[in-house]
This record gives C-alpha cells, structure tokens and sequence, in this order.
C-alpha cells in the first residue's frame, strides 16, 4: 500500500482560464463598487456641509418654520365680511354649475 501525502491524497484541479464573460463580469462589478464608494463620499460630504451650515444659520431656519399657516383659517373667521365673501363665490359657483 502506498504512503498517502498531500500530493497524492487530494488531486489538484488547475483553474479554468477566464471567460470573457467573466471578466466583462468582474470588470462591471468594480466599476459598480467605485460608483458606490464615490456616491457615499458625496453624499457624506454635502451632509457635513449642510449640518455645519445650519449649524451657523439657526436664525435663518426657525424663521421659515416658525409659523405654518392653517388651511381652515378663512372659515375659522367670524368676520362677517369674509363670510359673505364665500357666500357670493358659493352661490356664483352653484349657478354656474345649474348653467352649464
């Protein structure tokens, strides 16, 4: 019986040559990881510039939010001119509709 050593116990496969397909294959995929790692850089840069932005214009941004307008406001009024306002647009809308 023979010895068995690392040589003669497992056979040893060559590997295949690359196809074409696999380079065009393992071409892309870099390219695709560089695109990924240059989108990440970017948009890690311009988060930085914005937070250090609104970090030195606090005044700039409560400015802008500070009040949002209600949409129900012009009903909410008890001004009765507002009132007969939306009456006379209400009831021109509805004769329009009747006409048409």
């Amino acid at each position: 019986m023979t010895k068995l050593t690392k040589s003669n116990l497992f056979k040893v496969y060559d590997s295949k040559p690359e196809t074409p397909m696999d380079k065009t294959t393992r071409v892309v995929r870099q390219m695709v990881e560089e695109e990924t790692e240059q989108r990440l850089a970017k948009i890690s840069r311009l988060r930085n510039t914005r937070l250090e932005r609104e970090a030195n214009t606090p005044s700039e941004m409560t400015a802008k939010t500070a009040r949002k307008r209600d949409p129900l406001e012009p009903f909410q009024n008890d001004d009765k001119a507002s009132t007969k306002l939306l009456c006379v647009e209400c009831s021109a809308w509805q004769q329009a509709l009747q006409s048409g």
